[in-house]
């Protein structure tokens, strides 16, 4: 491996490595507010309020007046949570704009979780109304509808159960390839997380052990060796040499 090589395999690796530091801090704060979330409806004023009027949400169409009239009749209760929830535009003094991008996730997922309290809840009516009533933006609302598939996919359920299964020994040559790389597979064992191929963080060495990020499932390259030398032909590599 000569001096250019080295110094892009380690460039490259160090942002790889800074970008994964990022969604880890996203992620952490994302499950701190879902420890969190609603936490002041279980105090007063909010708790005698909402204890009397869950049972009338719960039976309304949202939208309608009936919803709102009960909203008008919890006016209390609803000042003091706004006051303390963040993921609510009303929290803060210019709404969606001063929101940052935890708060909309936080804000998107209670919309979905409040669709599964109402027979008729829909996601996307959901995302028509906080267009009209918080003047959502037409980019914005794009793109919670582009996520909407993602509470329908079942990753949720896989996420992590297979981390205690045992190492399955595998040859990265068999595996499929995801997209145009050739390093990263679609996990065999549960068909949707990926494969990644580590690489030791001083060494830059490609790993023997790997493990799918969805899923959990280890893996044990049998021709990780085949795959370390492929790496290092100067013509590429391609699928048939590794």
């Amino acid at each position: 491996m000569d001096k250019k090589e080295e110094f892009f395999i380690k460039e490259t690796q160090e942002h790889v490595d800074n970008v994964r530091r990022f969604i880890d801090i996203i992620n952490t704060r994302l499950k701190t507010r879902g420890v969190l979330h609603d936490y002041s409806k279980f105090r007063n004023p909010e708790k005698e309020i909402f204890i009397e009027m869950t049972p009338k949400l719960k039976n309304a169409k949202y939208p309608s007046d009936e919803y709102d009239g009960f909203l008008k009749e919890m006016k209390v209760a609803l000042k003091h949570h706004y006051e303390h929830n963040r993921h609510h535009p009303e929290f803060f003094e210019k709404g969606l704009e001063d929101m940052n991008i935890i708060d909309l996730i936080e804000l998107f997922c209670d919309w979905k979780a409040a669709t599964l309290r109402h027979k008729d809840g829909n996601l996307n009516k959901s995302i028509d109304e906080g267009e009209k009533r918080f003047g959502l933006s037409p980019q914005i609302a794009q793109i919670f509808r582009n996520s909407i598939e993602l509470f329908e996919s079942n990753g949720d359920k896989l996420e992590g159960i297979n981390i205690k299964e045992p190492v399955i020994e595998v040859y990265h040559k068999d595996l499929e390839r995801y997209g145009e790389s050739l390093f990263r597979s679609v996990c065999p064992k549960c068909e949707e997380g990926l494969l990644l191929v580590g690489r030791d963080l001083k060494t830059f060495v490609l790993q023997e052990y790997d493990h799918c990020v969805l899923c959990g499932q280890q893996y044990k390259y049998l021709d990780i060796q085949k795959l370390r030398k492929a790496e290092g032909n100067e013509h590429g590599i391609t699928n048939k040499e590794i």
